[in-house]
């Protein structure tokens, strides 16, 4: 036979249950607005959705050092992988169909940028000295207009020209 402290101590810890049930029932109808899970007709998952504008990727060891960051804007969707200082070293984004992927110095000054032009599909390989440039491959039939002057906010004019296409 139980006797009356037992039963009360049950009753407390049911009452401690259900407040953390309830809790992890908010948590999961929160996460439902950002996950979906597709499921094939053997009701086995098949894909996950996310809807959300960034994620930050952490290592479980180190929780607290972002390393990637992951992104949906309206128009740009990016990946940014970070140094152990976690500034982005690599960026690579597609903002309005336009490709690039750019890389930073530890000073977060361009060092080499590459872009495909939408319109075309001719590429441009940029080099750069702490941001200022240096040399260019261009794709465009020689020309340094388009792809070479003034992309990603830096003057591609005066550069070598390595090779053209």
């Amino acid at each position: 036979m139980t006797d009356i402290g037992e039963i009360a101590s049950l009753r407390a810890e049911l009452a401690q249950l259900r407040k953390e049930t309830d809790m992890l029932e908010r948590d999961m109808r929160a996460l439902t607005r950002f996950i979906t899970i597709e499921y094939d007709e053997d009701k086995h998952p098949t894909n996950i959705n996310l809807r959300y504008c960034v994620l930050s990727f952490a290592h479980p060891e180190v929780p607290n050092r972002t390393q990637m960051f992951m992104g949906a804007g309206t128009e740009e969707p990016f990946v940014s992988l970070y140094d152990s200082k976690e500034k982005g070293r690599v960026i690579l984004s597609v903002e309005k169909d336009d490709p690039r992927i750019t890389i930073h110095t530890a000073e977060l000054k361009d060092a080499v940028l590459l872009r495909a032009d939408p319109a075309d599909g001719r590429g441009l390989i940029a080099a750069l000295d702490n941001g200022q440039p240096r040399a260019f491959l261009n794709g465009n039939k020689g020309t340094r207009d388009r792809l070479g002057t003034d992309w990603n906010g830096t003057s591609l004019s005066g550069c070598t020209v390595v090779s053209t296409v």
